[in-house]
């Protein structure tokens, strides 16, 4: 996995709390849940857009930062548009389009049936399969730090989400992960992995630059990108020369 598949799987995941609300599962710490509530709220208070810069580092040197990519984020109830580097990501309430540019490669797929009363159905799941140990918040200056540490063993040792006490956004997430899930800089091995990063390695989302949108928007419209006649999918002419991948059945 290259570090860009990791970040589009981080951002996935973090967009999920975004938008998503927590119901109580093995974390017995109910703080924890009404920040994630909070959080909630106030990013599905009003559409929003914001910029995020991922970098990483080894815990043996966290100076030094070995890759960074930038990606621009727009919500709107239950849309979703997310850019970076040659990935375009749009969600709406009857598809999920991804756009791999280098590739010419438009990905097709239903969006994720998560009931209204159990919204985090997905992320309890992932946070179960995780094992979580515990987690902890921390007030210091305008940040509340909410971190969850991982059982040993698991890919992601602890995550912390950081958010501003002023505004209610999310600031950034740090994720302290196995080095074997980031390979690169011509590593063939897992052992060679942990050689140049050392056990751990730790991903960073900052996220910046909030502006609030209209209502709604053409930004999340399919119409943009392909149209539909019966089961026939074309590309936009915008798109004229990508590949369209259905990925779900009887899309």
């Amino acid at each position: 996995m290259n570090i860009q598949r990791v970040f589009i799987v981080l951002s996935v995941t973090l967009l999920a709390w975004c938008n998503a609300s927590v119901a109580q599962a093995t974390i017995d710490t109910g703080k924890f849940f009404m920040e994630i509530g909070r959080l909630q709220q106030v990013m599905q208070s009003v559409p929003v857009s914001f910029d995020i810069r991922y970098t990483y580092t080894s815990e043996k040197d966290p100076d030094m930062i070995l890759d960074s990519l930038k990606g621009s984020v727009q919500l709107s109830g239950p849309n979703t548009w997310y850019k970076v580097a040659h990935m375009e990501s749009v969600s709406n309430d009857r598809y999920n389009i991804i756009l791999f540019r280098e590739d010419k490669l438009m990905y097709l797929s239903r969006p994720s049936k998560i009931r209204k009363d159990d919204p985090l159905q997905q992320i309890r799941s992932i946070l179960a399969g995780s094992g979580v140990e515990s987690c902890s918040i921390v007030e210091e200056g305008d940040t509340r730090t909410i971190r969850i540490d991982f059982k040993e063993g698991g890919a992601c040792r602890e995550m912390s989400m950081y958010v501003s006490r002023k505004t209610g956004y999310m600031s950034g997430v740090t994720y302290v992960l196995k080095a074997a899930l980031l390979p690169g800089q011509g590593l063939s091995s897992d052992k060679d992995a942990q050689a140049y990063y050392g056990e751990y390695a730790v991903v960073k989302m900052e996220l910046s630059g909030y502006k609030k949108l209209e209502a709604g928007g053409a930004r999340f419209d399919e119409h943009n990108f392909f149209h539909r006649e019966g089961d026939e999918f074309t590309p936009a002419p915008e798109y004229a020369d990508y590949t369209i991948f259905k990925g779900s059945p009887n899309l």
